[in-house]
Formats: structure tokens, C-alpha cells, sequence
């Protein structure tokens, strides 16, 4: 066929609706009708939409259905690869997929579901660890999500079922009917049975065993006696202890016996220890476990029935955790128990007897006394040698020989039973007896030397008429001392002694009897001071000043409020008591801002009061004069220059009737800067 181009001329052409183009070939691209566009674009076709206008429409992509008519969506624009959906059921209508997740289709019909494609990612990641494509599957969590936790519902692996697989077929069958037997054994009570295989047989059975003799008597201990049963003649249970007579350890059979715990023998209260070769010694050894000691220790009453009041005897040993740098043998009460001596002896005659005292008795078990040394008979020997420290005393040394020499120097004295020789013992030009003479004092006596500063001698203590006594236990006593004699030498306290000690009364010295402060009334007289009239008291203290000042370092603030001066805040006063207060104080202004004062009553309650004024100069003649009529208010600010100042202010103060009040001094700096109070500024205060 020809080219289009020869057989129509490429131009618009008008066809009216009641007539057809004869002819045959190709129409031309550019092809339209009236009304129409001209390029319709590719697969359309020429005819009417929904509303009866002529127009190109799209070529309808055939699915196999039924179905006629035109596809219709209803929106206007789409998004690329956007999803659609049916709407209506004429099969014409679409409309955009909304919703966000997976979609789901139900017999052909659309369904959002959430997203849970990450779930799908880590159960696909814990089946390769499953099926062996991935390591990492935790085996104990594996078996309980399977139902397979061994011991619980499976058996764990047994060396006994490897060995039953070993076993030949006849062999299984056979101990699998005698399991069976065995398992369908049942019994119901408490007899003793026991389960039996019959010779030649290979079904269990439950039988009840014959019934053994027991040997022995009631109690005793069971052992093989020659195939039958025998009693232990020395070992017996009650169903409670246990009871042992006669115990041989032998090497033979065993090293020894270990008991932990205690021992208690209760029946024959014997315990009988002996070595199993002859003529070998038999030994009780008490060895420490470690670095602890070992003792024996031996019970005088019974600390079982009655375990909190007992005494006993301990041996123990030395250098072990008890501390002991050596063997110790000794007694102990526990409790109210007695406390008891050691007595060492032969056949009943005590040789060394050691009392709780302490005293130490050798040849007699009659008490020392408290650390002393007694020894019954005669001591042998020529002489007592070494050194005595400390007190010593020996008592009842009779048998003594006169004949006995002591040795004191170079000289050698006989210890006869005058002892003469004493009295020529010399020191330099005096003899011991004129030194001291051999005369007993009295009680209460003190060796006095005499003038010369030659010798002692026994005196009475005396003086100025009063009673004077010392006791044997060194206290001095002076009572009864006449007025007359307190006069300047009366009594004299030498050395560095700054008091005497005891109370000197009414009745020793006359004129004070009251309580007060004393002073000197006449000549030798002494009298209480009358308060007010001869001194000033506190409740009285209407002339005095109590004067407070600042020392140390000057006081410094930059404060915009009022802040106490350090120094300048008095003690504790008395409430509801009008005080009169003056302050002088040396000052410094950083600018000429200036600085206020102020004053405060830190009581508490009713009927405070403060009323107050003053005057300030300034380093350049500068004077302004400040007041305030109420507590913890600053004045007006003064002192208005960037330099030194001085301000007076004076006034009253009535304190409250509860708390503890204080009177204090107060200071700010005005606007900025810092305001200082110097070192020697001064706040008094008096009740008025």
C-alpha cells in the first residue's frame, strides 16, 4: 500500500455526522473532528463519556471479564505507584488505597494490617538458629519453650541405658519381664518386707524375712558373732545416748579415736587409757589445733546442771593463742562458785599450799595470809641468799640457828638472839641509836630533827593553842583554833600549796556568820561585806559601765542592711530592765554614699523599747546629726564622704519581758561600697 502522504493531503478535513469517508488507507495522525483535539495520542478511541460528550477516550485493556463501560476514579490526581481500589460494586468506580502498614487481601478484597515486617526479620534470624543455619540458640531456653527440660519431662542421660543397649535382644526381653514384675509388686503397711527372686525363678516377690535373736541383753550394741547376732557387752544405746565401758584403742586395728565434741562418761565415770604393746607408756596427749592452746581442765562441781556457777582446774599450755609465755596451772570459779586453793601433796601431807590470797604455804596447808610466805619446820642451809624486792614477809621461820652470821659490808655479824652488835652500826660520828632512838612513838608522833640537825626524835603535833592529830593514814587534822592566834605568823603554808583543804566554819573563826564576801573589819577581825555599801553589786550596778569594744581586726560590711558590729554585742541582760547604752565609734565610708548605725534588743515579749540619737563628723569637719526612735532602724546615712569619720550616738533601751536579751550595734553601707568599723571602737551599756 502507498504512503499515507501520496494518497491524502496532511490537512484538516471536516466530516460531517451524517456521512463517512469512502475510500481506503491509513488516516493520519493529526486527524480530528470538529470540536476535538487533534492529537488524540495512542490507543484511544473516538466516542462519548459518561456525560454524552464526544470525546477521545482510553481503550479499555481487556481482562477476560464481562464487564462494560468505562473505568471512573474519583480523584483528580494520582500519585505514581500508588495502589486503587474498587468502590461500589458496578465495576466502574476506583478510588486511591488509603491506610498505612501492609496491605492484606481477604477473597480479593483490601485490608491494612500493622507492620511488623522487623518481628518477621528476628523470627527468620531464631529459626536459622533452629535449623542449624545460625549459632547462638540458647539450649536451656530452647528445651523449656519445647517442653523438654531434662528431669522434668525427659530423663537425663544414663550409663545405664548405654549399657541396656548393649544388651542382646533375649536379654531385654528378659529384664523387661522382670520389670514388669517388678512393678506390679504392692504392698500397704509398715512391716518390714523385702523383695526376692526364688532359685531357678524370674518373677519378684514381697516377702516378709524371718525374724532375727537379737544377742546380748536389753540395749546392747549388735555384732557378727560368728555368723549370728552378739551383744557388746560394754557399749549400750537407751534410744536417747550412748553408753561405752572399756574402751581399747589398739594399733592393730585402728590409729586412735577422734571425738568431736565432748565426752561424757555417766555409768562407771572411769575413762582408763592403756597402751596395747607391754611395758610401753601409755599417754594422754592434749594437742593444740594450730596456733591455739591446748589445757586440760578438770571440773570440782557439775557445770551441767548448773552451767552458769561452777569452778574447776585448768593446765595450760604456754606460747599458744592464749598469750601464756609459760605453763600455768591454776583454779577458777565461775559465777558465784567458791574460788578453791591448790594443794600439792604426798600420801595426804601437804607439801606447797597456794591460798586465793595469794600466800604461799610450804609443809602445811594452813593459809599464808595475803601474799605472804609461811614454812612449817626448819630451814636448812647456812645462809639466805639472794634479793628481796618489794615488801616481803616471812612468818613463823622457827628453828632458826643462832649461830647464823650475816654479812653486811665487810663485817661480819653473828645473828644471835640479842643482836647487840646493832647498836655500834655506825654513820659517820653518830651511832644509829642516837640518830633515832630505839623508843617507840605514840600514835599520831612524827620524827622531828632536832636543832643541831643531828638526830630524830618522837613529837606530838602543837601550836598556838589549837588540836592538832596526823593519823596513820597521813591526814592532818586541826581543829579548835582560838581567834587570838590568827595573827600574821599564826599559821604559815610554806612551799608552793595554795590552799587548805577542808572548811574553816562559824565557830573557828567568829564574825561570819552568813554567807557573803569577807572583808577586814577592825584589826585581827574579820566581817561580811554589805552589798552596795561596800561594793558595788551586780543587781546594784548602777554606776558601772560594762564596756565592750572591737579588737582584733577592724569589722568590714558591705551589707544594705543593718548587720551587728562583731564585739559590739553585750551578753545575756535581764528581761523587762531599762538599760542606758552610748557607742563611740571610729569609722570609714568607701564613698560618699556614706553609712548608718543602728541599735537592736534581741529579747523577746512585751514592752521593748529603744530610743536613741547622735551626731557624726566627717574627716573634712563634716558634722550631721542622727536619731531614730525604734529598735533595729538606721539612722540617717552620715559620714558622706570617701574617707574617715566618727560617730557618737547614746539613748535607752527597755528589755522584754521573756528570752535572753542582748543589746548589739549595728552598721550598713549606704547604696554600694563598704562601711568599717576600726579596731578601739567602743559600746557600754549600765541599768538605769
Amino acid at each position: 500500500m502507498p504512503d499515507a502522504p501520496t494518497r491524502f493531503q496532511q490537512k484538516p478535513v471536516s466530516v460531517g455526522t451524517l456521512y463517512s469517508i469512502l475510500g481506503g488507507g491509513d488516516l493520519p495522525t493529526n486527524l480530528r473532528l470538529d470540536g476535538d483535539v487533534e492529537s488524540p495520542g495512542g490507543n484511544k478511541m473516538y466516542g462519548t463519556d459518561q456525560y454524552g460528550q464526544r470525546a477521545w477516550l482510553d481503550i479499555p485493556v481487556s481482562g477476560g471479564g464481562a464487564g462494560t463501560g468505562d473505568v471512573v476514579s474519583d480523584v483528580s490526581v494520582s500519585v505514581a505507584d500508588e495502589l486503587v481500589k474498587f468502590t461500589g460494586t458496578t465495576g466502574k468506580h476506583i478510588t486511591r488505597a488509603t491506610g498505612t502498614g501492609l496491605a492484606k487481601l481477604t477473597s480479593g478484597v483490601l485490608s491494612v494490617i500493622s507492620d511488623n515486617s522487623t518481628n518477621w526479620d528476628a523470627a527468620f534470624t531464631d529459626r536459622m538458629k533452629w535449623d542449624g543455619g545460625a549459632t547462638g540458640l540458647v539450649a536451656a531456653t530452647g528445651r523449656t519453650s519445647l517442653g523438654l527440660v531434662i528431669g522434668t519431662n525427659v530423663e537425663a542421660w544414663s550409663a545405664n541405658l548405654d549399657a541396656w543397649s548393649l544388651l542382646s535382644t533375649s536379654s531385654k526381653q528378659a529384664s523387661d519381664t522382670q520389670l514388669t514384675s517388678l512393678s506390679a509388686l504392692s504392698y500397704t503397711g509398715n512391716a518390714l518386707k523385702v523383695v526376692r527372686v526364688n532359685a531357678g525363678e524370674t518373677d519378684f516377690e514381697l516377702v516378709t524375712p524371718a525374724a532375727a535373736t537379737p544377742g546380748g541383753s536389753n540395749t546392747q550394741l549388735q555384732y557378727n558373732n560368728s555368723g549370728s547376732f552378739g551383744g557388746v557387752t560394754n557399749a549400750a544405746w537407751n534410744g536417747t545416748s550412748l553408753f561405752l565401758k572399756d574402751i581399747i584403742v589398739s594399733p592393730d586395728l585402728i590409729e586412735g579415736v577422734t571425738v568431736d565434741g565432748s565426752v561424757q562418761l555417766s555409768t562407771y565415770h572411769t575413762a582408763r587409757f592403756r597402751a596395747s604393746t607391754s611395758n610401753r607408756w601409755s599417754i594422754i596427749n592434749c594437742t593444740p589445733n594450730g596456733t591455739g592452746s591446748s589445757a586440760f581442765q578438770f571440773l570440782g562441781s557439775d557445770n551441767i546442771a548448773d552451767p552458769s556457777n561452777f569452778h574447776l582446774m585448768n593446765i595450760i599450755s604456754a606460747g599458744g593463742g592464749g598469750g601464756l609465755a609459760y605453763y600455768s596451772i591454776g583454779t577458777q570459779a565461775v559465777g558465784t562458785a567458791t574460788l578453791y586453793p591448790i594443794n600439792i601433796n604426798t600420801g595426804g601431807a601437804s607439801h606447797l599450799y597456794v591460798g586465793t590470797d595469794g600466800g604461799v604455804s610450804i609443809g602445811t596447808a594452813a593459809a599464808a595470809g595475803s601474799t605472804n610466805l609461811k614454812v612449817a619446820g626448819t630451814i636448812t642451809g647456812s645462809n639466805l641468799s639472794g634479793t628481796n624486792t618489794g615488801d616481803q614477809t616471812l612468818v613463823g621461820l622457827g628453828g632458826v640457828p643462832t649461830t647464823r652470821s650475816l654479812t653486811i659490808g665487810a663485817t661480819s655479824q653473828d645473828l644471835s638472839a640479842n643482836r647487840t652488835w646493832l647498836a655500834s652500826v655506825t654513820n659517820d660520828a653518830q651511832t644509829k641509836a642516837s640518830i633515832v632512838p630505839n623508843t617507840a612513838p605514840s600514835s599520831g608522833q612524827l620524827l622531828v630533827g632536832n636543832a643541831g640537825g643531828t638526830a630524830y626524835a618522837p613529837v606530838s603535833l602543837s601550836g598556838s593553842g589549837a588540836t592538832m592529830s596526823l593519823a596513820s593514814t597521813g591526814v592532818l587534822t586541826i581543829s579548835a583554833i582560838p581567834n587570838a592566834s590568827l595573827s600574821n605568823s599564826a599559821i604559815t603554808i610554806a612551799g608552793t600549796s595554795t590552799s587548805l583543804g577542808g572548811s574553816i566554819t562559824q565557830d573557828t573563826i567568829t564574825g561570819l556568820g552568813s554567807t557573803g564576801i569577807v572583808k577586814r573589819t577592825a584589826a585581827n577581825t574579820l566581817g561580811i561585806a554589805v552589798a552596795d555599801t561596800d561594793y558595788v553589786s551586780v543587781a546594784g550596778n548602777k554606776g558601772g559601765w560594762t564596756a565592750l569594744k572591737v579588737a582584733g581586726s577592724d569589722f568590714t560590711t558591705s551589707s544594705a542592711s543593718l548587720v551587728d558590729v562583731t564585739g559590739l554585742v553585750s551578753g545575756t541582760l535581764s528581761v523587762a530592765t531599762l538599760y542606758e547604752f552610748e557607742a563611740n565609734l571610729y569609722v570609714n565610708s568607701s564613698s560618699t554614699a556614706g553609712m548608718a548605725v543602728g541599735v537592736q534588743q534581741a529579747g523577746t515579749g512585751s514592752g521593748m523599747i529603744g530610743v536613741w540619737s547622735g551626731a557624726a563628723t566627717s574627716a573634712t569637719a563634716t558634722g550631721i546629726v542622727i536619731a531614730s526612735n525604734a529598735l533595729n532602724q538606721a539612722g540617717a546615712p552620715c559620714v558622706l564622704v570617701a574617707g574617715d569619720g566618727s560617730i557618737q550616738i547614746r539613748g535607752f533601751i527597755k528589755t522584754g519581758t521573756t528570752g535572753t536579751p542582748t543589746i548589739s550595734l549595728k552598721v550598713l553601707k549606704t547604696t554600694s561600697g563598704t562601711a568599717k568599723v576600726y579596731i578601739g571602737s567602743t559600746l557600754r551599756y549600765r541599768t538605769a
